[in-house]
């Protein structure tokens, strides 16, 4: 919660978790478990979302959270009765795709700056939150993205993660963490359609990116840094990367090979 040694700008943000689905469409994880929704889906014996809010909870920089899904299916999970006791949890229905679910939960978030995570994300850690703040002690940044390398994921394991945006100095990895500054910038949520994998998404690349920046991305011309800034001046918004060491942070729950490879991480840190 706050910690007043913090500065102003990073202190009590909003954390939107992601953790709707398609209406009719279940997830296969979820069936296999027996549970509604995949951020049920239990990981080393505890649902994955309850991995999730136990670190936000842990972070001195977390105020409020938001968990963007259908409805409450949250009983008997000991982190949300504690943000509930607490009046630090507000559940929000989701659109019918991310950017717009993003939208729709900005709308009510109630304070700024906004992290953006998703319900799956069980390897998630109080650094990389902190760090994802910490951007915004810099007035010039309107957004960030949350990245890790190609070589740190095969680090962490070789199988933890198959999707790579191959630029000129490395390949990069989305980590699932996005954070806002305010609703001003919401022209960056095209970032978060398909979970931000547009490597296999063409057309919503041009769309997003505009022909020319897509072009040199395919090409592979010009390292990380310099693809946003060109993405930043083709949005309008000042959108800044955030590299991290860990690789496991770019190990989610997307399959039956992810959840294998991120509970056995998961287990590992947790001393099992």
């Amino acid at each position: 919660m706050n910690d007043t040694s913090l500065p102003p700008t990073i202190r009590d943000i909003t954390v939107l978790i992601l953790a709707g689905q398609r209406d009719g469409v279940s997830n296969p994880l979820a069936v296999a478990a027996n549970v509604s929704h995949k951020c049920l889906v239990p990981a080393g014996g505890r649902p994955l979302i309850a991995h999730v809010l136990k670190t936000l909870i842990a972070s001195p920089v977390v105020g409020h959270i938001m968990i963007s899904i259908d409805r409450d299916v949250f009983e008997g999970i000991a982190e949300v009765d504690q943000l509930k006791a607490q009046n630090r949890l507000t559940i929000v229905k989701p659109a019918l795709g991310i950017a717009e679910s993003v939208e729709a939960a900005a709308a009510v978030s109630p304070s700024w700056p906004m992290l953006i995570t998703t319900g799956d994300n069980i390897l998630l850690t109080t650094d990389a939150v902190e760090r994802m703040a910490q951007a915004f002690a810099n007035p010039e940044v309107d957004a960030s993205v949350g990245l890790t390398t190609k070589t740190a994921v095969q680090r962490e394991h070789e199988r933890g993660q198959r999707r790579f945006y191959e630029l000129a100095d490395e390949g990069y990895a989305n980590c699932n963490l996005y954070a806002l500054s305010s609703p001003k910038v919401m022209a960056a949520t095209e970032l978060f359609r398909e979970g931000g994998q547009f490597a296999k998404k063409r057309k919503r690349m041009i769309r997003a990116f505009g022909v020319w920046n897509v072009m040199l991305f395919l090409l592979k011309i010009g390292d990380i840094h310099k693809m946003f800034e060109r993405v930043s001046r083709r949005v309008g918004v000042a959108i800044k990367p955030v590299i991290f060491e860990d690789g496991a942070l770019a190990i989610d729950v997307d399959d039956e090979n992810t959840y294998e490879v991120a509970e056995g991480i998961l287990i590992a840190r947790q001393g099992g």
